[in-house]
């Protein structure tokens, strides 16, 4: 991809290509551009659309058009700093996320949740929820544990049937939070909500603490901000007439993991522990019990 582009007057600079997709991201003046084949750049600004009319907290769109044979939507700017790297400063610095950071954090996932009980639509998710956590990959990928990943799942898939299929992120979390908005919409799909919100402060226990990996972990939350995030969205959704999400974090944190095992083939090292990590979640799921204390201290 070229390193710099010039869109009428404006000039912008190569950011990073996606890597599942041609999709390419680039920074200007407080604004950020996407730009890649047109089929697929006109379905994220198509959804994109619907997220400003639902009042999700993401970019205002600028401009779009096409150029060389490529399609691009702009956006305004909703900050210069991903929020990971502002938890990741507060870790080294105090060991812990700043209450700032992580009310940012709070705030803008309570503006999610809200907005994404908006976009209920009748019946169970089916296949999309399937192919959204690429259950077919890992079935594929992680053959010897096939038959008890497929026994988990329809166990989990039960479940959450009790809460409502709704237009899920599918990669929520801080690396796709800036100060005053949420992005990177590349991976939704229509899922079960609780999905998105309890995979986001689950995400970073996603990575290995210690050891030597392609990425490691960088910051953790403490017992106090799980405390205070579960309440938050356990009353928007209570507010919408649902069951508590806190009640299903093993359901669908064992659905994050089966997502985060898939398609790792490029990082092996991380492929291996993910694969480790899944098969120890899963068999304590299937034995009734808690993975919540597993999936942060895994694995020691």
């Amino acid at each position: 991809m070229p390193k710099t582009l010039k869109i009428g007057s404006d000039s912008f600079e190569f950011v990073s290509t996606r890597v599942y997709d041609s999709v390419s991201v680039y920074r200007g003046k407080d604004t950020f551009m996407r730009m890649g084949p047109r089929e697929l750049v006109r379905k994220e600004l198509e959804l994109h659309r619907e997220l400003l009319s639902k009042e999700f907290p993401v970019p205002e769109i600028v401009k779009e058009g096409e150029t060389e044979g490529r399609y691009f939507y702009i956006e305004k700017s909703v900050g210069t700093s991903l929020l990971t790297y502002a938890f990741q400063d507060d870790y080294l610095k105090k060991g812990q996320i700043s209450m700032r950071n992580f009310s940012t954090f709070l705030n803008l996932t309570r503006r999610f949740a809200d907005a994404q009980l908006s976009t209920v639509t009748s019946g169970r998710p089916g296949s999309d929820f399937r192919q959204g956590i690429y259950l077919p990959y890992i079935m594929t990928e992680f053959p010897e544990l096939k038959d008890s990943i497929k026994e988990a799942f329809d166990m989990l898939n039960d479940r959450v049937s009790v809460f409502p299929t709704v237009l899920t992120h599918g990669d929520l979390n801080p690396h796709n939070f800036l100060k005053e908005g949420i992005i990177d919409f590349g991976s939704a799909f229509r899922g079960y909500a609780g999905y998105d919100v309890v995979g986001n402060i689950y995400h970073t226990y996603l990575f290995p603490k210690t050891g030597d990996y392609e990425n490691m972990r960088s910051y953790e939350f403490t017992s106090q901000q799980f405390i205070t995030y579960f309440k938050a969205i356990d009353e928007i959704y209570e507010k919408h007439g649902l069951p508590k999400i806190s009640d299903y974090q093993n359901d669908f944190l064992l659905a994050k993991t089966i997502w985060s095992a898939a398609r790792m083939i490029y990082r092996p090292k991380m492929q291996k522990w993910r694969f480790d990590l899944l098969k120890r979640l899963t068999l304590d799921y299937l034995r009734g019990k808690s993975i919540l204390e597993t999936m942060k201290t895994f694995p020691s």
